[in-house]
């Protein structure tokens, strides 16, 4: 199995599901409320209407049969896993055994909650919803017989494995697609060996007969079943899955987009290969980009040089390096000429790009000529521009960095305040202080904030509690956690403060006495009154 599969299976496997509780009250004993419940929580209830099953009089456990059916039925296969897992650990939902007759009978034909009960924690119990659902033949019980064949009773994993290889036919292909992702962990399942059934399945899927329902699962809603169909296609040996390859370039999936891609500049030559590469290196995704750039360096290297010159203005970083990366090694170029050649442009997309590599690749001095872009109208040419200038020479443009910090964009003022929150001196709790009091925008007051916090314990305490006397619960929230932080700082009294600083605080908390929560205010009493005594000392 190569590598691209391990890691569908692995996304697969990791992928946080939501989580099923039991919840017993939520449903009341009555069949004409527990379809309601079943639209209202979906896979939550499973656990109320299992208990149905059992517990619940004739009509009640058809109905909730009925809303299991109806739950089954819009799962996906990893959330069918989960529900497995789920159930797994109930102990109240019933433990009667019942023949394989009467569990037809008492679950009214409804093979998702057969399927759900051979998840039941009884081995014997598990064994006769196997057996049962061995016998339906129209598609339903497939997905739960591939759960059960990783059970770790033999009694049960034996029943579910007859039934699978007696469905190996072409009337089951169809089938068999919608379970991809539990066929391709067959092979890491070991508590038996399944190879052989892996591979009898994989030849039905590779077969003739397979192909049409296969190229049909390209457009899954479940983007398991797509990846790994994407994959089957280009591994069967009598397809030629160059006209797939191509279709699959507009895919909304981003992966089969990306794999097509990969797969396309290996097997195509020019000139379908060239007009290939130039509309892969327009995506929007860029790994797709950088796998054009990677199919002309390594197919059409005489083409090459025009599209990584072009690519030094893409707007991801990562291109923008692997492009001067080449380009440095092929030939003398001077980046910073480049990019300061096309600050004159007009067009904002270029012109950001042509920012940013000015940042990547000048000096303290360049960040001068960047001035002039910190008050153009577009945000994204402001980002750039702070961006770029913290990271050539913020020293000696803090006037600069905190002016960006006020602006109206939340984005330009997140770099500006990432700026010197790595060099605090920049900004002194008195400037920021008065940027928080006269500001309007609010993502401006929390970016202030958390520079305050920065500061010493004795230069910022005032300032929080004047901050939370303002009643905003936006900036008492952000206050919180800062001053929650600092409960837990050992090093935070370490600085001693003047007496005019323990003076004012004393007389903002005697002017502010509940604009702090209890446990705070009760710390904040207990360090001030430690520091007056060390300070006595």
């Amino acid at each position: 199995m190569n590598s691209v599969i391990h890691w569908i299976l692995n996304s697969f496997k990791q992928k946080p599901l939501p989580q099923i509780q039991p919840q017993y009250t939520i449903v009341p004993n009555d069949p004409r409320k527990i379809e309601k419940t079943n639209e209202l929580r979906g896979l939550s209830a499973m656990p109320t209407l299992a208990s149905y099953l059992y517990n619940g009089t004739e009509d009640v456990s058809k109905a909730a049969a009925g809303a299991i059916q109806q739950i089954t039925n819009s799962c996906s296969v990893a959330e069918l896993i989960q529900l497995d897992r789920a159930m797994r650990y109930i102990s109240d939902w019933g433990s009667s055994h019942f023949t394989i007759t009467q569990l037809f009978s008492r679950f009214h034909g409804q093979i998702g909650a057969i399927g759900i009960f051979a998840s039941h924690q009884n081995g014997r119990i598990r064994e006769t919803a196997t057996r049962a659902l061995a016998l339906v033949h129209d598609g339903q019980e497939l997905p739960f017989l591939f759960i059960r064949l990783n059970d770790w009773v033999p009694q049960v994993r034996s029943p579910a494995k007859d039934a699978i290889i007696d469905r190996i036919r072409p009337d089951y292909i169809a089938h068999f697609v919608k379970c991809l992702p539990l066929i391709f962990r067959l092979p890491e399942q070991h508590r038996e060996d399944h190879t052989q059934l892996f591979h009898n399945i994989l030849n039905l899927l590779h077969s003739r007969d397979g192909h049409s329902a296969i190229t049909h699962a390209l457009t899954s809603p479940d983007h398991h079943i797509r990846r790994l169909a994407f994959r089957l296609l280009l591994q069967n040996p009598s397809y030629e899955p160059t006209s797939m390859l191509l279709a699959s370039l507009h895919s909304n999936d981003l992966t089969i987009r990306l794999l097509a891609g990969r797969e396309l500049r290996h097997r195509l030559n020019d000139p379908p290969l060239l007009q290939t590469l130039e509309q892969m290196l327009i995506d929007p995704f860029m790994p797709i980009r950088r796998e054009a750039l990677y199919g002309f360096l390594e197919r059409l290297p005489a083409a090459s040089h025009g599209h990584f010159q072009a690519a030094l203005l893409d707007p991801h970083v990562s291109i923008r390096e692997f492009a001067r990366f080449h380009l440095r090694n092929h030939e003398p170029f001077d980046f910073i000429e480049f990019y300061l050649d096309h600050l004159s442009t007009t067009e904002n997309e270029i012109l950001t790009t042509a920012i940013a590599g000015v940042g990547e690749t000048g000096k303290p001095a360049h960040a001068a000529t960047l001035i002039q872009f910190l008050n153009h109208r577009n945000a994204l040419v402001r980002r750039a521009s702070i961006r770029a200038i913290a990271h050539l020479d913020p020293e000696h443009h803090a006037e600069q960095l905190i002016a960006a910090l006020q602006d109206s964009s939340v984005a330009v003022a997140r770099i500006a305040r990432d700026a010197i929150h790595t060099r605090p001196h920049l900004a002194s709790p008195e400037n920021l202080w008065s940027i928080f009091t006269s500001t309007t925008h609010q993502h401006v007051r929390g970016f202030t904030l958390d520079l305050i916090a920065l500061a010493p314990w004795w230069n910022s305490i005032s300032l929080f509690i004047r901050a939370v006397a303002t009643g905003d619960e936006f900036v008492r929230q952000r206050v919180a956690v800062h001053l929650s932080n600092w409960e837990i700082s050992p090093v935070r009294y370490l600085a001693r403060p003047t007496p005019n600083q323990l003076l004012e605080l004393d007389q903002l908390i005697a002017s502010y006495p509940q604009s702090l929560n209890p446990s705070i205010m009760a710390d904040l009493h207990q360090g001030i009154e430690w520091t007056k005594r060390q300070m006595l000392n």
